[in-house]
């Protein structure tokens, strides 16, 4: 019995670990091509970088809205900052509200 018990905490600890840690590399990639996509966006105006970060999120299925996204630039230097929520579920038929927060800060190449 004890060993049972024992697989059961270790199989909880596995399913967490694999949810959260899917979110978070899910909001990394997101990270990386918005901070990819910002490097080459000087010329661009803010309405299509907002749009390019869009369809990055849309491609990634990260839930997060336009209205929630601040991007300025200035001179080079490309900003993009914003929060999502997620849902995750912990523990089965636990789920969590996860805050997540974007932070891109680039000078541009062109």
């Amino acid at each position: 019995m004890k060993t049972l018990l024992k697989l059961v905490v270790m199989a909880l600890i596995v399913h967490a670990s694999w949810r959260i840690g899917s979110a978070y590399w899910d909001h990394y990639q997101f990270e990386d091509a918005v901070k990819e996509s910002a490097q080459f966006s000087e010329r661009k105006k803010l309405e299509t970088i907002q749009t390019n970060v869009m369809q990055i999120a849309e491609r990634l299925e990260i839930p997060i809205q336009a209205d929630q996204l601040t991007i300025t630039k200035t001179n080079r230097k490309i900003t993009v900052e914003g929060t999502y929520s997620r849902d995750i579920e912990v523990i089965p038929r636990y789920i969590r509200h996860w805050d997540f927060t974007v932070n891109v800060d680039v000078l541009s190449v062109n």
